[in-house]
């Protein structure tokens, strides 16, 4: 066995573990398999995979809030670790709906609560960032921000950078080996083969990230190159550079 065999048997069994009615031990299982997968850019595909068979996919759909970050955030972590994901909203323009993440069996419920931990913590770090601030004023034109403006604007941000993280992660490991990189492809390949196959009626929602505040996207980006994955409170290191 490899050592990256070994290191996705690990996966696998944290993963079983994450599923234990002990909450404590469930959480830190969970955390840990995402802090492996992030590290060692293990996909979602591979963690799942029983040998000699195709992956089989399953879907973990979500209760959320559908602003256009987290929208973002969604697809940046199920991009990057190998998943899909889609969202539904109750009605035409509301911002209550449903988050529904692919990804092969096992997997779909540890994406969906790394980007729920992720939401969570953004929130909190806007939160404590601006709770002196309650009126912000641009540093270079002394106008005054619209407190709608700031937030979205800070959001994405963060956002960005988070996905620029997740970037360079599944960037260095495409390229780490041919083997890899082929792996890559073919999990690809079968996730793309199921969505067509289970949802080939969605449709895409463009968001729009115009007219975002120079500012406080910039105080956001600095929150989401500091932002982590579960990783630190296992391990004292973080999984993914900034």
């Amino acid at each position: 066995m490899t050592d990256r065999e070994k290191l996705i048997d690990r996966v696998r069994k944290l993963m079983a573990l994450s599923s234990s009615p002990n909450q404590h031990e469930a959480q830190l299982a969970a955390e840990k398999a995402q802090e492996l997968m992030l590290k060692h850019g293990i996909e979602a595909a591979e963690a799942s995979e029983v040998r000699g068979e195709a992956p089989k996919f399953e879907e973990h759909r979500m209760a959320s809030k559908l602003d256009p970050w987290r929208w973002l955030l969604a697809t940046s972590i199920a991009r990057h670790l190998g998943a899909d994901c889609f969202g539904e909203r109750q009605r035409r323009g509301h911002r209550h709906g449903t988050m529904t993440f692919i990804a092969p069996e096992g997997m779909a419920a540890a994406l969906a609560a790394m980007y729920e931990k992720l939401c969570d913590d953004l929130e909190q770090i806007y939160e404590i960032e601006y709770a002196s601030e309650p009126v912000l004023l641009d540093p270079f034109t002394g106008e005054r921000v619209s407190g709608h403006t700031r937030r979205a604007s800070w959001f994405l941000g963060a956002v960005n950078a988070i996905d620029s993280r997740l970037s360079k992660r599944r960037h260095a490991i495409e390229h780490a080996s041919v083997t890899d990189g082929k792996a890559l492809v073919l999990s690809k390949q079968a996730l793309k083969k199921y969505m067509e196959e289970m949802h080939p009626d969605l449709v895409s929602d463009a968001t729009n990230t115009s007219g975002a505040d120079p500012y406080s996207y910039a105080r956001g980006a600095e929150a989401g190159k500091n932002a982590d994955f579960g990783d630190d409170r296992v391990t004292g290191q973080r999984a993914l550079e900034a």
